[in-house]
C-alpha cells in the first residue's frame, strides 16, 4: 500500500515538474508526410490547480477553421463520452495527458459505439524556437506515424 501511493505520488510529481514550456504562436508548420500545411498553432500555457494546462489553438488558413484542444498534465485519464442525436452512434475518448523528460505526452484512446477507433499517441517537445509533434498509433485500422515541425 505505502508502495502504490509513492508510486502514485511520484507519477502526479512528473506530471508536475518535467513540463516543456511549450508556448509561443507558431505561423509556419510542415509535415512529414505532406510539404507545408497553411495552419497556424497557439499554445498557451499556464498551472491551474498545481498542473500545466495546455491550450492548443490551431487555425487552418485553408478553409478557415478554428479548433480548440485543452490538456491537463495531471496524470489522470480523462472520459468524454458524447452520443449523436441524430444517430445513435457514441463516440467515447479516454485522454492521458503527462509530461516526462521535458516531453508532453497525450494518450487517446477512441471507441465508436464501444468498438475500436482509434489509439493515438502524440509527443510534444520544442527545440529552439520549433514545436515539434510527433504522431503515432492506429487511427480508422490505419497506421498513423507523422512529425509535425512549426515555427
Amino acid at each position: 500500500m505505502r508502495l502504490s501511493i509513492m508510486l502514485l505520488g511520484l507519477v502526479s510529481f512528473s506530471a508536475i515538474a518535467a513540463c516543456p514550456n511549450l508556448g509561443g504562436v507558431y505561423k509556419i508548420c510542415r509535415s512529414s508526410t505532406n510539404q507545408n500545411m497553411m495552419t497556424e498553432v497557439v499554445v498557451d500555457q499556464k498551472i491551474v490547480n498545481k498542473y500545466n494546462q495546455f491550450t492548443f489553438t490551431t487555425k487552418e488558413a485553408e478553409v478557415e477553421e478554428v479548433r480548440i484542444e485543452k490538456y491537463i498534465a495531471d496524470g489522470k485519464t480523462k472520459i468524454v463520452s458524447d452520443t449523436d442525436s441524430d444517430t445513435g452512434i457514441t463516440i467515447k475518448t479516454e485522454t492521458l495527458t503527462t509530461c516526462l523528460d521535458d516531453v508532453l505526452n497525450i494518450k487517446m484512446n477512441a471507441t465508436l459505439d464501444a468498438e475500436a477507433f482509434a489509439n493515438i499517441t502524440i509527443k510534444t517537445h520544442k527545440e529552439g524556437n520549433r514545436l515539434i509533434q510527433v504522431f503515432s498509433g492506429v487511427s480508422m485500422g490505419d497506421q498513423v506515424s507523422d512529425t509535425i515541425t512549426c515555427e
